[in-house]
């Protein structure tokens, strides 16, 4: 596999290997205790890893394997199912769960993979709009229709409302 076909998460993971294994000639099946990588050397990896993805991420991550293609893996898996931490986040997924009837909505969960409808999408809007005291348009969907780009988008429009207030 080329550098150019990596994911972008291999990119990084391979950038952090890089880092603390002091070489460039990383593929993504190589195994990081085969480069000279030593438990300390992945504990650093994992830490690296947890800040620049934002996950919580432990050493438990390499049962799949020690390589730049399963921690990658991992670390994917984490991403998508990683729960709503800020209020706003915590709100949205609320909402969410009272229109879908469900309590298991990820970060990063698509609403209409989870079931989610044209209709049931235009009730979650309405009663976000409720919940926060500001106008939304089901355009707010336009970064995506999960619950991280509805909670940015839900964040931008109270600093608008906010930053016009202050005016």
């Amino acid at each position: 596999m080329q550098a150019q076909d990596r994911t972008p998460i291999e990119k990084t993971v391979t950038e952090i290997w890089s880092e603390v294994l002091k070489t460039d000639d990383i593929r993504p099946d190589d195994d990081f205790f085969d480069l000279g990588g030593t438990s300390l050397g992945l504990i650093s990896v994992v830490m690296k890893m947890s800040e620049r993805f934002g996950v919580p991420l432990d050493t438990g991550i390499v049962t799949k394997g020690a390589t730049v293609a399963s921690l990658a893996g991992s670390v994917r898996e984490k991403i998508e199912h990683a729960s709503p931490q800020s209020p706003i986040e915590k709100a949205v997924a609320k909402v969410w769960a009272e229109v879908l009837k469900t309590d298991e909505i990820g970060l990063h969960d698509d609403f209409f993979d989870l079931g989610g409808t044209s209709l049931g999408l235009i009730s979650v809007v309405m009663k976000m709009s409720e919940r926060f005291g500001v106008p939304l348009e089901t355009s707010i969907v336009t970064q995506g229709a999960t619950v991280a780009s509805l909670a940015s988008a839900v964040n931008e429009k109270l600093s608008n409302v906010t930053n016009r207030e202050a005016v």
